[in-house]
């Protein structure tokens, strides 16, 4: 499983989950019960790893699932290039 944007999949769980109500449980807690039923390979092998009880709410499961695949170095990388961007003539802005 390719993760290209893991925002854009965390959008698409979350528009998942509120189809999903559970009597008696919070949605936050519905959706962390979940979350590693989205994942395959790599990813699940990731949130596996973690030590029991490292997951404390829905928040520490969206940080870690970022950090893994939009690491601090690809956001870095990305504000770095952002200065050098170039229109190039008869090119429309949005073009690349």
């Amino acid at each position: 499983m390719v993760i290209e944007d893991p925002y854009l999949f965390i959008h698409g769980f979350d528009v998942v989950c509120l189809l999903i109500e559970m009597p008696r449980m919070p949605s936050d807690v519905v959706r962390m019960k979940f979350f590693l039923f989205t994942l395959k390979d790599d990813g699940e092998r990731c949130m596996y790893s973690l030590k029991v009880g490292s997951i404390k709410s829905l928040d520490s499961v969206v940080d870690i699932f970022v950090k893994k695949y939009f690491p601090t170095s690809k956001t870095l990388r990305l504000q770095n290039a952002i200065p050098s961007f170039v229109q190039l003539e008869h090119k429309p802005f949005g073009e690349i």
